[in-house]
């Protein structure tokens, strides 16, 4: 089986690092290859800097012909919340001969359930322009019985970059305070349990800041 789990970064890595782990602790019968392609078109522009939904699209649904043409997988996991809002609209998509699945149905999956454990929570998205502007998870959760005075979309401009580039993490700090400073901003309730979802795989590398 070979699987191929691309991002538009370096924030898919750390997806890559836990499939190996998984296949490495768990054991499979067949052998399992993963491969790593990043999506984004140069190091100083990816996808939420492009003018244009239509260029993000025919970008994306360019590079999924280009690394199925390449690698031959037998399936692509998008673990990227930005590509995961684009995918659906992909031509790619709608004639895909292989299993081709994004990181938001994941996503929004494990955000319900810690939504439905705590009745009293909030949940406060924290994404890319591209990501929050779909409003794919506020659709999901409210299709699942979720109220929508329990959501809060909070889009970051640029952290994503920011967070590939600082590697001390002194530029990352300050925009981190002042996104979740915005997000709180919106909470319809000030002493309700904050479910903070990391709607970038970038963020993850920054988690205690956001914490």
């Amino acid at each position: 089986m070979h699987a191929l789990i691309t991002d538009s970064g370096v924030g898919g890595l750390s997806v890559v690092a836990y499939a190996e782990r998984l296949v490495r602790t768990h054991g499979f019968a067949e052998r399992v290859t993963l491969t790593f392609a990043n999506a984004a078109p140069a190091n100083d522009y990816g996808y939420n800097s492009m003018p244009s939904h239509q260029e993000k699209l025919a970008t994306f649904d360019r590079f999924l012909r280009n690394v199925t043409g390449r690698f031959a997988p037998d399936s692509i996991y998008v673990a990227c919340n930005t590509l995961s809002v684009l995918l659906p609209e992909t031509p790619y998509f709608a004639a895909a001969a292989i299993p081709v699945k994004g990181i938001v149905e994941t996503g929004a999956a494990l955000l319900l359930k810690a939504l439905e454990a705590e009745p009293r929570s909030m949940a406060v998205i924290f994404g890319t322009q591209t990501t929050i502007e779909a409003g794919a998870y506020p659709r999901i959760l409210t299709e699942r019985g979720i109220a929508p005075t329990r959501i809060v979309s909070q889009a970051c401009p640029g952290l994503a970059d920011v967070i590939s580039e600082d590697r001390e993490g002194s530029r990352t700090a300050p925009e981190i305070r002042k996104c979740v400073g915005s997000a709180l901003a919106k909470l319809a309730r000030s002493d309700a349990p904050v479910i903070a979802y990391l709607g970038c795989t970038h963020y993850g590398y920054r988690a205690e800041q956001f914490a």
